[in-house]
C-alpha cells in the first residue's frame, strides 16, 4: 500500500467518524433525535437490555449525586449500632477476664514491675469506653456525609459511577 492509499483511507475513516458525531450529537443530546420518536431521555436514564434466549435483563445506572441527608441518617444508625456491639463486646470480655482472675494478674504484674498503685476499676473503663465510642460514632458520622460530599464534587468532574444491574426473570 501507498503511502497515499495509506493516507486516504486514514482520511476515510476520519470523515466517518466525524459524520458521525454530527449526525448523532455528542453524548449528552444522544437519544434526542428522530430515531426514538423525538422524545428526550434524562441524562443518566437507565437502558434496559433484555436476553431473549437467558431471561436476564440488565441495566446500566449512573449514581451522579448522593444526598448528603440520607448519607448522614444511614450513617449515624450504622455507627450507633456498631458502638453498641462494640459496647456490648467489651462488657463481655471484661466480665470473662474478670472471672478468670486476668485484671488481678494484671495488677499483681503491673506492682511486680513497679506500679504499685495501679488498679483497673471497672465503673472508669466502661466511662472511657464510652466516651471513646461516642467520640468514634460522631467522628464516623461526620466522616461518612464528608465524602458524600466529596463524591458530589468528583461525580461533577467525571460523571459518577456507573452500575450495570441485572434482574433474573426465570422462575426458580
Amino acid at each position: 500500500m501507498s503511502t497515499r492509499a495509506g493516507l486516504n483511507v486514514i482520511h476515510a475513516a476520519r470523515s466517518s467518524v466525524v459524520d458521525a458525531a454530527r449526525r448523532y450529537g455528542p453524548p449528552s443530546r444522544r437519544g434526542k433525535g428522530e430515531g426514538d420518536g423525538g422524545r428526550a431521555t434524562a441524562p443518566g436514564a437507565a437502558k434496559a437490555n433484555r436476553s431473549s434466549e437467558s431471561g436476564v435483563r440488565t441495566t446500566g445506572v449512573v449514581v451522579r449525586r448522593v444526598a448528603p441527608g440520607s448519607v448522614l441518617k444511614v450513617s449515624a444508625l450504622f455507627s450507633l449500632s456498631l458502638g453498641l456491639v462494640l459496647l456490648v463486646a467489651g462488657v463481655l470480655l471484661w466480665s470473662g477476664a474478670h472471672s478468670i482472675g486476668l485484671i488481678d494478674n494484671l495488677e499483681t504484674f503491673m506492682a511486680d514491675i513497679g506500679f504499685t498503685d495501679f488498679r483497673l476499676e471497672g465503673d472508669q473503663v466502661l466511662k472511657a469506653w464510652l466516651i471513646v465510642g461516642g467520640v468514634v460514632v460522631v467522628g464516623g458520622t461526620f466522616a461518612s456525609v464528608l465524602m458524600a460530599l466529596l463524591y458530589n464534587l468528583l461525580a461533577d468532574v467525571v460523571g459518577g459511577v456507573r452500575l450495570l444491574l441485572q434482574e433474573d426473570d426465570t422462575a426458580p
